[in-house]
C-alpha cells in the first residue's frame, strides 16, 4: 500500500506533525480506527492538503462502512495526485460497495490502466458488466481476475454464480471441471 506523500512536512516545527503522522499509521495498523481518527484530524487542523493524512482518513472511514464521509478526503488526494492507485482502489471500492456501479466502473478501469494485474479491480468490473448486462465484458474481466489469482475460491464462485444466472456466458462447464480439479 503506498500511503506516501507528495507533500512532505520537512520543518523543526512540524516534528509533532511527523511524529503525529507516525503515530496515526500505527494505530492503523492496529485497527485502533477511532484513535487514529484523531490523529489524523489533529494533523488536517494544521495541515489540511497533506496527502497522506487525507489518504488514511479516507481508508479508515472506508473500513468504518462511512463512505459519505470518506469520500471528500480521497477526492483530495486525487485532486493532488489523480494516479494514486491507494485512493483509487479505496474509492472505487466505495462506489462498489454503495451500488454505485456508474462512479465505480471508470475508477476500476483507470487502476487496470495503472496496474494490469490488479486482480480485484477486473473481478469487481467482472460484477459490474454483468449487472449491466455486458456478458462478454463481463467474461473477460472475471477469466483475466482469474488468471491473475487462480486459487481465488471467490473468483471461481462468482464465475459460476454468472454463469448459472446467465447461460449465455457459456463457460459453466469449464469453470466447473476447473473447480473439481482445484
Amino acid at each position: 500500500m503506498n500511503t506516501g506523500s507528495a507533500q512532505h512536512v520537512d520543518s523543526q516545527e512540524d516534528a509533532a506533525t511527523v511524529r503525529l503522522l507516525a503515530t496515526g499509521l500505527q494505530l492503523y495498523r492496529a485497527h485502533q480506527f477511532e484513535a487514529a481518527i484523531h490523529a489524523f484530524t489533529n494533523i488536517l487542523q494544521l495541515h489540511p492538503e497533506l496527502l497522506q493524512a487525507n489518504l488514511m482518513m479516507g481508508m479508515i472511514l472506508f473500513q468504518l462502512r462511512q463512505y459519505d464521509q470518506a469520500r471528500p478526503y480521497l477526492n483530495k488526494v486525487l485532486d493532488q495526485e489523480p494516479n494514486h492507485v491507494s485512493a483509487l482502489d479505496t474509492l472505487s471500492n466505495i462506489e462498489f460497495y454503495s451500488n454505485r456501479y456508474d462512479a465505480a466502473r471508470p475508477l476500476f478501469e483507470k487502476i487496470i490502466s495503472l496496474n494490469t494485474e490488479h486482480a480485484d479491480a477486473y473481478h469487481r468490473l467482472s460484477i459490474i458488466h454483468f449487472k449491466a448486462s455486458h456478458y462478454d465484458e463481463a467474461l473477460r474481466c472475471i477469466n483475466r481476475a482469474l488468471e491473475l489469482k487462480p486459487k481465488s475460491h471467490v473468483y471461481w464462485t462468482n464465475a459460476l454464480d454468472m454463469y448459472k444466472a446467465e447461460p449465455k456466458l457459456r463457460v459453466g462447464e469449464g469453470i466447473a471441471q476447473k473447480l473439481i480439479l482445484s
